[in-house]
């Protein structure tokens, strides 16, 4: 569970059968546009976690969708992490759990889709300025997810979005991958999230590449 590499995932449904309408390709250009917009606020026409449960999958389900990552809806049942989805009825949300729970998020790429495990890291891993394999291929529109305490339940999930410095005072001029997120809001964060983490030395790091 406590790993820390590229998973290389693609939509299907899995019912054997190959969809006759061609999917769009993952744009991750365009999920971190999306995060980039909304990382310091809340899209109306989507859920809001921020005051129960946490924002933070919700938020990077939203800009992986906006990536053109496909929906998921292989038989309506919320808590099958095979389905991946959020309707909107009328103002009236209905989401599966992958969608806003962090671990079901993950699980859905690790099970329900074509994935890749690599490489292992320490609690506090912080000493490299970008994740694993960052342009090989990580890079923009991927997903972190981070550990708190190691062990082996995940806590959080961010989306990187680029590369730079961290605009934030707290982050003292970090530069490295940059993260969007919420709950906490963040905006162009170092990915490590250090500055923001008092757990930062047991917090240990997974990083997903989406195609």
């Amino acid at each position: 569970m406590v790993k820390k590499g590229g998973f290389i995932a693609v939509a299907f449904l899995l019912t054997g059968l190959i969809s006759s309408t061609p999917a769009l390709a993952y744009s991750g250009s365009s999920a971190a546009a999306y995060a980039d917009q909304w990382a310091l606020s809340y899209n109306p026409n989507y859920p809001n976690f921020s005051s129960t449960d946490g924002d933070c999958t919700n938020f990077v389900s939203q800009s992986v969708q906006h990536g053109n990552y496909t929906e998921v809806d292989l038989d309506g049942v919320l808590t099958n992490d095979a389905n991946w989805f959020c309707w909107d009825t009328s103002g009236n949300f209905t989401n599966t759990h992958s969608w806003s729970v962090v671990g079901d998020f993950r699980t859905h790429f690790l099970n329900y889709t074509s994935s890749i495990n690599e490489g292992n890291t320490l609690p506090g891993y912080i000493t490299d300025p970008y994740p694993p394999n960052w342009g090989n291929p990580v890079g923009p529109g991927d997903v972190v997810f981070y550990d708190w305490y190691g062990n082996g339940l995940w806590d959080h999930a961010t989306i990187l979005v680029g590369s730079g410095e961290d605009p934030n005072p707290l982050a003292l001029g970090a530069t490295g991958a940059l993260v969007d997120a919420h709950t906490d809001a963040h905006y162009h964060a170092i990915w490590t999230l250090e500055p923001y983490n008092a757990n930062w030395a047991t917090t240990i790091y997974d990083t997903v590449h989406i195609e």
